[in-house]
């Protein structure tokens, strides 16, 4: 049976720069997998121009050969997924050395032997397969010739879900571990903690920049700046404030620090309010997060089948289920069959979230090593295959306690 993407198209693979051996090899096994199969030898050196050529073929699946060297590779990988970051990669090469770090780093999936057995190899491409299914295609981070970076908006139909301890953490992350520079917004108005959870004091806040001409100087100025590099707009201090501001003045904010920034983080109030709404129009990624209760539950399948009705399906969507194990008598099987939706990430219970959050610090920096981090490292490394599953540094955590 032929592999189909999600909006019924064949999956189409790019094969790059393989030798004549490995080509004829990944071809026929691509062919009997049923996936649509296209062969690019560029012909010059110059990686613009393959990358550009890899583009034009609308590609689910990138391989690229080490022919011209892995840094040529590389470099392929790196500007396909800066463009679509939806594009799964693969490198064709001996996974030794420092080779399988650098292929991630550049944005690649998966690093496998020329050599590699049937079975492995195929393995790798239904893998590759299972990732195309899951990012809808014809999302472009590019308009024109300007930079747009990922908009990722963390939402929960109710309140009480951990989506602070989500955004801050990931925001945190991919600072952190990623290409590129983060900001995180704080989109609860009237009660939001970011600054709280992430230890800061704002000068200044979204009442602020809402208020600033729309252009990136101005913005800049409003934002607060966290030790490890991450930018923050932070919520206003009066939750009075915002009842003024206007969900047109919200919608262009966001539009302007798309700009300047490869990721924007945004840590929404509960519920489907009109600026919420704004968000996610603007957003390429959408996680909704439920907890282990009926009523969070409920509240989640309500809330996509009104984002569902009115149109807003463009974006990727990423459903985490938090204090997963909570012992309520409802398992996760029994929570995807009500939401009729596959859970993506289950975030377990864990002491290092409030610990970590009283104090002002991520979980990431403070405990990476617990449970609740490397839940949140699951969904990174969804969002962005450039995210290294690596072992963490044990020591971190209570060297940063005693510094608090």
């Amino acid at each position: 049976m032929d592999e189909t993407h999600r909006n019924g198209a064949a999956v189409r693979l790019v094969l790059v720069d393989a030798a004549d051996e490995v080509k004829t090899w990944v071809s026929w096994l691509a062919v009997s997998m049923g996936i649509e199969l296209v062969d690019i030898e560029p012909p010059s050196d110059a990686t613009g121009d393959a990358v550009q050529e890899v583009m034009r073929s609308s590609p689910a699946i990138v391989v690229v050969g080490l022919a011209r060297g892995a840094g040529w590779a590389l470099e392929v990988v790196e500007g396909v997924d800066l463009i679509d970051p939806g594009i799964t990669s693969i490198v064709l090469g001996e996974p030794g050395g420092d080779l399988w770090q650098r292929a991630i780093r550049a944005g690649a999936r998966d690093v496998i032997a020329p050599d590699i057995g049937e079975d492995e190899l195929r393995l790798a491409l239904e893998r590759a397969v299972a990732h195309a299914h899951s990012w809808p295609r014809g999302t472009t981070e590019t308009d024109g010739d300007v930079r747009r970076g990922r908009v990722v908006t963390i939402t929960s139909p109710k309140g009480g879900c951990g989506k602070t301890f989500l955004a801050t953490n990931i925001a945190y992350a991919l600072q952190s571990e990623a290409r590129g520079r983060t900001v995180l917004i704080d989109y609860d108005l009237q009660f939001g903690d970011v600054a709280g959870a992430l230890g800061l004091r704002p000068e200044y806040t979204v009442s602020h920049a809402v208020q600033a001409p729309a252009d990136a100087t101005s913005v800049k100025a409003f934002l607060t700046t966290h030790p490890s590099g991450l930018y923050a707009l932070c919520a206003p201090l009066n939750p009075a404030e915002a009842d003024i501001l206007e969900p047109a003045r919200l919608g262009t904010l966001i539009d302007t620090l798309r700009q300047q920034f490869d990721w924007v983080i945004i840590d929404s109030s509960a519920g489907i309010s009109e600026a919420n709404l704004v968000a996610i129009e603007r957003s390429t990624d959408v996680v909704l997060m439920a907890t282990t209760d009926l009523a969070s539950i409920s509240a989640m399948r309500k809330a996509v089948a009104v984002l569902d009705q009115i149109g807003m399906t463009a974006h990727r969507r990423w459903y985490v289920l938090n204090r997963a194990n909570a012992r309520v008598g409802l398992e996760q099987v029994d929570i995807e069959r009500s939401l009729g939706l596959g859970v993506d990430t289950a975030i377990p219970s864990s002491r290092a979230v409030p610990i970590a959050m009283n104090q002002g610090i991520a979980v990431m920096e403070d405990d990476p090593r617990s449970p609740a981090a490397r839940g949140v490292r699951e969904l990174l490394q969804r969002l962005s295959p450039m995210i290294v599953d690596r072992e963490p540094d044990g020591n971190r955590g209570w060297l940063q306690r005693m510094r608090s």
